[in-house]
């Protein structure tokens, strides 16, 4: 194993960590302390370096905090089943992203539905 690989390994094991910490203040504390975009930045360089180590060093990618959403439910609130199925934009910051994301959905529906039309709202986080 050359020393790339070692150097990858130690900055996943950092990375987790802060995303894992990140991921608990956000959606456990209701107390973020970075902001979207910087979290959003962590996990991207997380997934990266899961992808470069390839199967063979990310056995345990499971176990990566990029692979889960959230933190653990709070005890305190019921939970609510949705009656049409969630669907996210992600993290979409270019046109064509948005663009890709309409294509999805307009292939979900049926071929005699409407195309889907929008309505736009400033997100309110772990509001669902």
């Amino acid at each position: 194993m050359t020393s790339e690989p070692i150097d990858l390994l130690r900055q996943r094991e950092q990375l987790r960590e802060q995303v894992a910490w990140h991921q608990l203040r956000y959606h456990r504390d209701d107390d973020p302390d970075i902001s979207d975009q910087e979290y959003d930045a962590l996990v991207a360089r997380l997934s990266a370096i899961d992808a470069a180590l390839g199967p063979s060093l990310a056995a345990d990618a499971g176990a990566s905090p990029a692979d889960r959403v959230g933190a653990p439910a709070r005890r305190d609130l019921r939970t609510i089943p949705h009656r049409v199925q969630m669907l996210s934009l992600q993290n979409i910051t270019e046109q064509a992203e948005l663009e890709a994301f309409d294509r999805r959905l307009a292939g979900l529906l049926p071929s005699d539905f409407l195309p889907p039309r929008y309505a736009v709202e400033p997100k309110i986080d772990g509001l669902a």
